[in-house]
């Protein structure tokens, strides 16, 4: 528990969110209202935040386990959130249209001690795949109906590569930088794998994504 000090703010509302730099609140989203009576209003800090996430930002260009498929995924740096590099799934020249999955994954031990587990991460998605584009697919969407279309996707697998959840499916071209966030609390004491993925399916429009900036945040009281 920690003692936080905002100075030089205006009389306003203001919202206390999480951060990437090892540092949350609690409650996790808290709004201070500063345009009168402030007394009532305290939040507890957690101090001992740790990511379990490494090279999340891909400036090392380590860390990471990139599968071997028809076309894998690498480090880019032609987009970035934050710093120079990020990840890139997919397939991004017409010309290299073809049936592939680009995945990058990381394996993460959460602690069983661990009052919570929130996965973060931006996602930057490109698609030209028109019979889709733009839309969010059902997560119980059938294994067999997914290869008609391609799709990017977030899945949490366990150590030997089975499927657990799926996080997110999506055909997006919106061609910026997006934030999601997920509780993985439901995974404290147990080794899981995050795995990004672009499926394209040799056919019509090609699809990619750009990662950056993911974190597996832990907090101890």
């Amino acid at each position: 528990q920690g003692a936080y000090s905002l100075k030089g703010l205006q009389p306003a509302t203001y919202t206390l969110t999480p951060t990437l730099d090892g540092h949350t609140f609690n409650p996790r989203s808290r709004s201070l209202d500063l345009s009168g009576d402030v007394s009532g209003q305290d939040f507890l800090g957690f101090e001992s935040c740790s990511n379990l996430i490494s090279d999340g930002g891909f400036e090392g260009r380590d860390g990471w386990e990139i599968p071997i498929t028809e076309y894998p995924a690498g480090y880019s740096n032609d987009q970035a959130h934050r710093g120079g590099w990020s990840a890139l799934l997919g397939i991004t020249k017409p010309s290299d249209n073809r049936y592939s999955y680009s995945s990058i994954q990381q394996e993460v031990t959460i602690p069983g001690d661990s009052p919570n587990a929130e996965l973060k991460f931006w996602l930057y998605p490109v698609s030209s795949e028109e019979r889709l584009n733009g839309m969010a697919l059902p997560l119980t969407l059938d294994p067999m109906a997914l290869s008609t279309f391609d799709f990017q996707y977030v899945f949490i697998l366990d150590p030997e590569g089975n499927e657990l959840q799926r996080l997110l499916m999506q055909t997006r071209n919106s061609t910026s930088w997006e934030f999601y966030s997920y509780d993985l609390s439901v995974y404290i004491g147990r080794t899981i794998k995050i795995h990004f993925g672009v499926y394209n399916d040799g056919h019509t429009g090609i699809t990619s994504m750009f990662v950056d900036d993911a974190s597996m945040m832990v907090c101890r009281y």
